[in-house]
């Protein structure tokens, strides 16, 4: 009976739940973040889950003298790595976008000096007055832009400060358009007005 006794006490093993139910709420955890910034890796940690699920099912099905968790233990490790791999997934995307972000301002406002500079260097009675309220509108939209990106960033929303940075560049490259345009206009009108004058 005492050797019957310790066989039994040492089959029926507890399953590890607390462990299980720590690691599946951190990668739960993270399920909003990873669903923008590391969806790949959270998809392949929750692959590790099932496969830790499916552990759990097989010992549970299991008569409970041979029920045995030390790979339900080694799996659960396994989460914990995915998990981290996660994290490590999410940092390196915002990351990523932080710095792609950045360098779009700083074009950005490389742009609007140039067309600043641009704007400058015509002459003010040569710019009619809506033309010249239209880039000042424009160049004050790109501002604007630039100011929530800046705090789309600081608020950590990675993705939208890369889409609002992109949009402020594309607008502020419309205004260097319009004014090259402008200023090709204004100079074929000027050499059309000094041939014909040359023509007599």
């Amino acid at each position: 009976v005492p050797v019957l006794l310790v066989i039994w006490t040492a089959g029926c093993a507890e399953p590890p739940t607390a462990a299980v139910d720590s690691a599946k709420g951190r990668l739960v955890s993270l399920e909003a973040e990873a669903s923008v910034y590391a969806a790949d890796a959270y998809a392949s940690a929750e692959g590790a889950v099932d496969r830790l699920d499916a552990e759990l099912d097989t010992q549970a099905a299991s008569f409970a003298l041979f029920r045995n968790y030390e790979l339900t233990t080694e799996l659960i490790a396994s989460v914990g790595t995915a998990t981290d791999s996660v994290e490590s997934a999410i940092a390196a995307e915002q990351d990523r976008l932080r710095g792609e972000t950045n360098r779009v301002v700083g074009e950005t406002e490389q742009a609007v000096t140039s067309a600043e500079g641009s704007i400058a260097a015509i002459e003010p009675d040569d710019v009619p007055e809506e033309q010249a309220m239209m880039w000042d509108g424009d160049l004050a939209g790109v501002a604007t832009s630039i100011a929530q990106t800046r705090s789309l960033l600081s608020g950590e929303e990675f993705v939208d400060a890369r889409r609002q940075a992109d949009s402020a560049l594309a607008s502020a490259n419309a205004v260097n358009m319009s004014i090259d345009a402008f200023v090709t206009a204004l100079e074929e009108a000027r050499q059309a007005e000094i041939d014909r004058r040359a023509r007599g």
